[in-house]
C-alpha cells in the first residue's frame, strides 16, 4: 500500500510540472549522472531491471534535452579536479556493458543534441568470448533439463529448474560467480555447458562491434572502460584484476584511436564490487574518473574515482523524483 501511494505521489509531482519549475527557478549545481545498460525490449539475455525500451528511452532523452544541460564526463571531471563551478542543471548519461543496442541509443542521443559515456566490456568485442552474464541467462533459461549441480571449491550450487520461472536460479548462480576469481568462473562456465548440453551455443551478436563503436565516436560519444570480461574485481586475483582494468583501456585505445580516461566498476549488485585496492589499480592504469552504482549526485567534494549515479527505470517520474531527492540532500549537507 505504501509503495503504491508513494508511486502515485511521485507521478503527481511529475505531472504537476513542479520539477520543471524547480529546475528553472532554482537550477541545480549538482550534476546528475544517469546509469543505463540495455536500451531494448523483450531481450531474454538481459535482466529486465536494467532495460529500457527504445521508445521510452527516446522520450526520456527528449525530456532531458529540454530541461537539463548535457555535458561531457571530461567537463564534469575538469570541474571536480579544479573546483570550478559546474554548469547549471548538468547531466551526463552513461551506459554500462556495451550492448549492441547502445548504437541505437547513441543515434537517439545525437538526434536530440546530447551525448553519452559508453563503458565497454572490451574482451567480448575483441574475441569470441561470450558475455558471461548473458550466457548464464541463455543456458539456464533455455535448457529442458530440470536441475543443475555444480561444485565450486568447497561449495555446492544446486538448482531445480521449473517450467514457470528460472529467475531465482539465474540470480543465485550470477551472485555465486561474482564471489570467485576469473579462472574459477571459467571452470564453472565450462561445467555448466557440459551439464546443459541440450542448449546451443550463445550467438555472438549481443555486444557492440568495433565498427559500431567507431561510428559512435564519430557521433561525439565518449567511450569508457568496463573491464575485459566483466569480472567482479575484488574477487579476482591481483594479476587478473590488473589485467582486466589495464588491458581494457589499452585495447579500446588501440582499436578506436582515442584516449580512454573513464571507467565503470562492474557488478554493482554484488556485496563488494570495488574497494580501496581496486580504486588504486584504476588510478594506476591512468583513468581520471570511475563511476559506481551508489545512488547520489555529484558535488565539488566528490571523489572522481567513486562517482555516484542515478539508476534508470522506464518511469521517467521515478528518475526525476530520485534526482530531486538527492539534489536537496546534497544541498542540505
Amino acid at each position: 500500500m505504501r509503495r503504491t501511494i508513494a508511486r502515485q505521489v511521485k507521478k503527481a509531482f511529475f505531472k504537476s510540472g513542479l520539477q520543471t519549475w524547480l529546475r528553472r527557478g532554482f537550477p541545480s549545481h549538482h550534476p546528475v549522472i544517469i546509469r543505463y545498460h540495455s536500451v531494448s525490449q523483450g531481450n531474454d539475455l538481459v535482466n529486465d531491471g536494467i532495460t529500457v525500451p527504445p521508445a521510452v528511452f527516446e522520450q526520456q532523452v527528449c525530456y532531458f534535452s529540454k530541461h537539463f544541460s548535457p555535458i561531457l564526463m571530461e567537463t564534469l571531471i575538469d570541474c571536480v579536479q579544479n573546483r570550478r563551478p559546474f554548469p547549471e542543471n548538468a547531466i551526463v548519461l552513461t551506459f554500462d556493458d556495451g550492448y549492441a543496442d547502445n548504437y541505437q541509443a547513441a543515434r537517439i542521443l545525437k538526434k536530440y543534441g546530447m551525448t553519452g559515456v559508453f563503458y565497454i566490456t572490451a574482451g567480448c568485442i575483441e574475441s569470441e568470448e561470450r558475455f558471461w552474464v548473458a550466457e548464464i541467462h541463455h543456458l539456464l533459461g533455455k535448457t529442458t533439463k530440470n536441475s543443475v549441480c555444480l561444485r565450486v571449491r568447497d561449495r555446492v550450487f544446486e538448482a531445480f529448474l521449473s517450467d514457470s520461472t528460472r529467475v531465482e536460479p539465474i540470480r543465485r548462480l550470477t551472485q555465486l560467480i561474482k564471489t570467485v576469481d576469473v579462472a574459477t568462473r571459467e571452470s564453472i562456465r565450462e561445467e555448466l555447458r557440459k551439464q546443459l548440453d541440450d542448449v546451443s551455443a550463445l550467438e555472438n551478436n549481443l555486444m557492440l562491434t568495433w565498427q559500431r563503436l567507431s561510428e559512435m565516436v564519430a557521433m561525439g560519444m565518449e567511450i569508457g572502460a568496463h573491464t575485459m570480461t566483466h569480472c567482479n574485481l575484488p574477487s579476482a586475483t591481483k594479476d587478473e584484476s590488473w589485467n582486466e582494468v589495464l588491458q581494457c583501456k589499452v585495447l579500446l585505445e588501440e582499436r578506436l584511436g582515442i584516449n580512454v580516461r573513464h571507467f565503470a566498476y562492474p557488478n554493482g549488485g554484488s556485496s563488494e564490487y570495488y574497494n580501496g585496492r581496486i580504486k588504486d589499480l584504476v588510478r594506476q592504469a591512468g583513468y581520471i574518473s570511475a563511476v559506481t552504482s551508489k545512488l547520489g549526485v555529484v558535488s565539488l567534494r566528490s571523489d572522481a574515482l567513486e562517482l555516484r549515479r542515478i539508476r534508470t527505470t522506464p518511469d521517467l517520474f521515478q528518475i526525476l523524483w530520485e534526482i530531486e531527492e538527492f539534489r536537496f540532500r546534497s544541498t542540505a549537507a
